[in-house]
């Protein structure tokens, strides 16, 4: 379940509850537990996660969950567009598999999974 390549940002404002950017260069997230490969692609700008600052500072502490959480705020608001998810289960699924790959434990995975899950309905576009 390997990212393919490193995210590159740019940082557009890191001020209020929450810090946005916009990925410079595609990047993508092999899941071998479906066979699939989700593309993050260029221009996309994020938050980084549909989460309130403090969350998403536990989360991307040290950087490693970082690309976890563009793929997933990607996956919500594009990925069903792009044809890339069926639904929003296999996106916080994704997340899941993708926080596990960057080295994150398996509580910590499971405690994001169950943020998304139980309060992201408003924040994952079903067009």
């Amino acid at each position: 379940m390997p990212f393919l390549g490193p995210i590159h940002l740019e940082v557009l404002s890191d001020s209020g509850e929450r810090p946005l950017f916009r990925v410079i260069a595609p990047f993508a997230f092999y899941c071998s537990e479906n066979n699939k490969t989700y593309v993050v692609n260029k221009d996309f700008v994020t938050d980084g996660a549909s989460v309130p600052r403090f969350a998403f500072i536990w989360l991307i502490a040290g950087g490693k969950g970082l690309r976890a959480a563009v793929l997933h705020d990607w996956l919500y608001k594009l990925g069903k567009k792009y044809k890339q998810v069926e639904d929003r289960d296999e996106c916080d699924d994704v997340f899941w598999w993708a926080l596990i790959d960057t080295g994150h434990g398996k509580d910590l995975a499971d405690g994001m999974w169950d943020s998304v899950h139980l309060f992201g309905a408003d924040h994952y576009a079903n067009a």
